[in-house]
């Protein structure tokens, strides 16, 4: 069953979501990249990198504004909303796996640009929301132990569940979808190598899988919006640690932004103040991975061998290869966020003082 399928507004979310990505065609994701150039100041320039014209520069800039949730935004010239960022860092990671270098990218090259919107396809050149519908629901059956995982193999799905979901988010927005409308855009996202699905079932490939995990983090930044549009508050994300007036070790704040995203960017901006601050040293506590409580870990379990500190200088090698061995020994297990403090060797839990992070 999808996650959050009892939530009101998940049909809203999805549909916000397939909004932003129907948006980043590889044209106006290169104009968002060149927004977080400091070294661009006029549209002018941007359009001779991209060799298009100013005017559609501009049309571009504006329409990254209106999205859901603006990418773009206008002071005295266009700027990068946090937003923005994140949804960069996050296309970027995505086009990185399959081996795109966006800092090497020509966007004046067409077969450049044909090669980015083929990675994309079919999320920018999407017309509905039915296949974000879809999309999102093969990633929700297809999770194995809860979420998708890059190194785990995702389950078959049965085409029958994927109907119905979709059917219900069409009947809250007061459309209707059937099974054909479905296998439609099923054979579509099979002819963009997403997925291979018969009569019955679907799989999800690597780009799929890809194209999952993209979706689903745009939806967990578009509910952290909610959060604090609801809240009233428009300050931004704490970082998961600041630095004490005296002393060396760090200090845990009591609120943490939940999600995903909000632990991504806190720990980022915690990094940068350590850096700005001109400590070299590695931080006293960081975020890091165990296994879980409700996979029945004991202590032996949760010793520090099995704690996957996320530092600075952490790296996908190593972090694979720890992530590899736990599996070896204790299986599909799942894991949770923590705070951890690191000794001058290796990584050990402070169970008096950590504070579990809120996925």
């Amino acid at each position: 069953m999808p996650r959050d399928s009892d939530s009101d507004n998940r049909s809203a979310l999805l549909v916000e979501a397939g909004e932003i990505l129907q948006k980043l065609s590889p044209s106006r994701f290169a104009t968002l990249l060149l927004v977080s150039d400091d070294d661009i100041e006029t549209q002018a320039e941007m359009a001779d990198m991209l060799g298009i014209s100013p005017s559609t520069v501009s049309t571009h800039l504006q329409s990254l504004e209106d999205l859901p949730l603006s990418l773009t935004k206008r002071e005295r010239q266009y700027k990068l909303t946090p937003a923005g960022d994140t949804v960069i860092e996050l296309l970027d990671s995505m086009l990185g796996h399959f081996g795109k270098d966006l800092s090497t990218v020509d966007w004046r090259d067409r077969d450049e640009r044909e090669h980015i919107g083929e990675l994309l396809s079919p999320l920018h050149n999407s017309r509905s929301a039915v296949p974000f519908f879809i999309l999102y629901s093969i990633g929700q059956h297809s999770a194995v132990g809860g979420r998708l995982d890059r190194f785990v193999s995702p389950e078959s799905v049965q085409v029958k569940d994927v109907v119905a979901d979709a059917k219900q988010w069409q009947e809250e927005r007061g459309k209707s979808g059937t099974r054909k409308q479905v296998r439609s855009v099923l054979k579509r996202f099979g002819d963009y190598n997403t997925i291979e699905f018969d009569d019955e079932t679907i799989t999800l490939k690597d780009k799929g899988k890809e194209h999952v995990r993209l979706l689903e983090r745009l939806i967990d930044l578009l509910e952290e919006d909610e959060t604090v549009e609801s809240s009233g508050d428009t300050s931004s994300i704490p970082s998961p640690s600041t630095q004490q007036t005296s002393g060396t070790q760090s200090e845990i704040p009591t609120e943490l932004t939940t999600g995903r995203i909000g632990l991504q960017l806190g720990l980022q901006r915690f990094i940068d103040e350590q850096e700005d601050a001109g400590n070299s040293e590695l931080p006293t506590i960081v975020p890091a991975y165990c296994i879980s409580s409700s996979d029945g870990a004991d202590e032996e379990a949760r010793s520090p061998s099995t704690v996957l500190p996320l530092t600075p200088t952490t790296n996908v090698e190593d972090l694979a290869d720890q992530i590899h061995r736990i599996s070896r020994e204790y299986g599909n297990v799942q894991l949770e966020l923590f705070w951890t403090e690191l000794s001058s060797e290796k990584s050990t839990t402070n169970s008096s003082e950590r504070s579990q992070l809120q996925r």
